[in-house]
């Protein structure tokens, strides 16, 4: 498969997304409905175990009887020759997986998403579906606020007995149950255990057993009790504990239906509970959005020596930068302050009475210490917040001041050049100098001949000097406005450039390569050279290497606005 290509006659492929065990994604343009999806190719000649066209057909249909706000969207599929295709919704926002990596959900946040999960559960175990293989990887937190299952691509029917032992221990070891740690038969129940382990890593920003090995985990998953949950997370209610332990017993008829668990989960995720850590921190909505996936390691699945891959494992969603869970300060009641008290003038004779009057500010004698407000602790079990820890979006922050600043520099500069250079055109004379013309040079008048009279002889006539021709030197050619605004428009990119504070090898090497990018791509648009197609190339290229997470949302944003600048002038 390449960029451009035509899947089913409708679906033109743009940029890879990411490759799974099984297949690879592509960001696609849906040419009939003119709509971006994302195309999930599979190899069937490939696999990593024997899956026949009739058997991906069946899972296509299994997956799209999933109707459900909580699932993510299937539009199409088919197979062409030995490539199968399934065409997915394209999301924007984060997996859980990601939120995950900055630490744990606060009570309320975990209780609400493991209540969605538990509504897409319901809505499969209802049509006889089963996940297998419910992870963070694998739930989507899209910038709407809505909560997206991802991946039932390996599910299974659960009325269908056809599938090999091998297939049967599909999962990933961290959130496996122990029915499939020991290679047998997933059901409904295997999926609310890996919910509850979802809802306790949640809670914990840790799956309940951790191992060196996979196997070594699965084993715990069958013979080892977690450590309890309020144990492990302080201040969870006992109610949301004893729900988890419910979830994750080994015995499979000791746990609750995906619909109860639902039901109690969204009770607990109710705004009215006041429990201290209680406030839900989503992912933020951005302008621009990068692309992850699933990962398709030895820590993502587990390679239990029975298991192998059933089906697709990658599916296509773009990321988006978000704000961390922060800590609610909570301050302690402060008394009333004592008002001051005031005494009235001395009567006067020459005055009448007056109303008492405020002493000046020097007679003010103050409150005795008993009557000075006195602050007290807090009430036992609410927490006090004293840190001092910069905000983790603060970065984000500083560097999406840095990318409006770029861009109203690039603004006043474009203005600037013009309105200026208006102005010094309009006094400058544009005809050329006028010569001096030469004085027509006098004759003199002959004096008469004197008469013998006495009559005087007339005045001489008065002869001017040739005044000399001056001639000015040629105006130098006045610089054309519009390539000043261009030039002052190309050096506010490379100003965007260099604002950037790369943070990891990946990130300096996309900014040296962009910046010497930019160095030609600068050359051909000032000298006009094909200008329009080396601005798009190079944005072409920005963007690419924003996809594969080389560029930090805030950086990306900020050398768009400047590119956008050029464009304009172009």
């Amino acid at each position: 498969m390449h960029s451009g290509a035509l899947i089913a006659g409708r679906y033109r492929l743009l940029d890879p997304i990411g490759s799974g065990s099984m297949g690879h994604v592509w960001h696609a343009q849906d040419e009939r409905l003119h709509r971006e999806v994302a195309v999930k190719i599979v190899d069937l000649a490939q696999a990593s175990e024997t899956v026949t066209a009739e058997r991906f057909n069946s899972e296509v249909v299994a997956i799209a009887r999933l109707n459900h706000p909580n699932v993510v969207t299937t539009f199409d599929a088919g197979v062409e020759d030995h490539l199968a295709y399934l065409v997915m919704e394209l999301l924007h926002g984060e997996s859980l997986a990601e939120r995950l990596r900055r630490g744990p959900l606060p009570i309320l946040a975990a209780a609400r998403i493991g209540a969605e999960v538990g509504q897409a559960l319901e809505a499969g175990h209802a049509v006889g579906v089963v996940h297998r293989d419910i992870k963070p990887g694998n739930v989507f937190l899209a910038t709407t606020g809505a909560v997206k299952v991802l991946d039932f691509g390996i599910a299974e029917s659960s009325g269908d007995g056809t599938d090999s032992p091998a297939a049967l221990a599909v999962g990933t070891a961290a959130y496996m149950s122990p029915e499939q740690a020991m290679a047998r038969r997933a059901g409904p129940a295997s999926d609310v255990y890996s919910l509850g382990c979802l809802v306790y890593a949640m809670l914990c920003a840790r799956p309940p057993f951790v191992g060196v090995t996979a196997v070594d985990v699965a084993q715990q998953h069958v013979n080892v009790a977690p450590v309890p949950l309020r144990q492990a997370r302080p201040g969870v209610p006992s109610d949301l504990d004893s729900l988890v332990n419910a979830m994750l017993a080994k015995d499979v008829e000791a746990r609750p239906s995906a619909s109860d668990a639902a039901a109690r989960l969204r009770g607990l995720a109710s705004p009215t509970r006041s429990d201290a850590d209680a406030t839900a921190v989503l992912p933020a909505a951005g302008a621009v959005a990068a692309v992850v996936l699933p990962a398709a390691s030895a820590a993502a699945t587990a390679a239990l020596p029975v298991v192998a891959s059933a089906g697709p494992e990658a599916t296509a969603v773009l990321l988006t930068q978000d704000a961390a869970a922060g800590a609610t300060a909570v301050l302690p009641p402060t008394p009333p302050v004592q008002p001051l008290v005031t005494s009235p003038l001395p009567s006067s004779s020459q005055f009448p009475p007056v109303a008492p009057a405020m002493v000046r500010a020097n007679q003010w004698t103050p409150p005795a210490a008993s009557a000075r407000p006195q602050f007290t602790a807090p009430p036992p079990g609410r927490p006090t917040v004293t840190t001092n820890r910069t905000p983790p979006g603060s970065r984000w922050f500083k560097r999406g001041v840095i990318g409006v600043l770029v861009a109203m520099l690039a603004v006043v500069l474009v203005g600037a050049a013009w309105l200026g250079l208006q102005k010094v055109a309009s006094v400058v004379p544009t005809q050329p100098p006028a010569t001096a013309s030469p004085s027509k040079k006098a004759t003199p008048t002959p004096t008469p001949t004197p008469k013998p009279t006495p009559t005087p002889t007339s005045k001489p006539t008065l002869v001017l000097p040739t005044m000399p021709t001056i001639q000015l030197p040629p105006m130098p050619p006045m610089p054309d406005p519009g390539r000043l605004a261009l030039q002052g428009a190309v050096d506010t990119v490379s100003a965007a450039l260099d604002s950037w504070s790369p943070e990891t090898d990946a990130e300096r090497a996309a900014k040296q390569q962009l910046t010497d990018s930019w160095a030609t791509a600068s050359d051909r648009i000032l000298a006009g050279d094909k200008a329009k197609q080396a601005l798009t190339q190079f944005s072409n290229q920005a963007k690419s290497l924003r996809n594969s997470k080389a560029i930090s949302t805030a950086d990306y944003a900020t050398l768009t606005v400047a590119l956008q600048a050029v464009g304009l002038l172009l």
